[in-house]
């Protein structure tokens, strides 16, 4: 893929299909997405789908992958694709304060 396919993947990244069966596109150009839900909610099928549909786009380095894992199980499958994986407890605050800092700045 060249840059230019990376750009147009992230204005619409298939990342599920809708209940006709058809691909559902998330926008992430401009965007920032939080995934949030109590334990079993599926929050990694979203995660695991942006993560794996936006990989061409990340090794260019046009998007950057931060994660929390308080179970510690969730995202170590994939220790190498997460630009900052965060486990301990007192560390989460910051890492959100810092995402909003760089969300706000972008």
């Amino acid at each position: 893929m060249g840059l230019q396919s990376e750009l147009e993947l992230l204005k619409a990244v298939p990342v599920a299909r809708d209940i006709d069966g058809k691909p559902w596109h998330m926008p992430i150009e401009g965007q920032h997405a939080f995934v949030v839900g109590r334990t079993g909610s599926g929050k990694n099928s979203i995660t695991w789908s942006l993560v794996l549909r936006l990989a061409p786009a990340w090794k260019v380095g046009l998007v950057r992958y931060w994660g929390i894992d308080p179970k510690r199980i969730e995202l170590a499958i994939g220790r190498g694709w997460w630009d900052t994986t965060l486990i301990p407890t007192r560390v989460w605050l910051s890492c959100l304060s810092n995402v909003l800092r760089i969300c706000r700045s972008a």
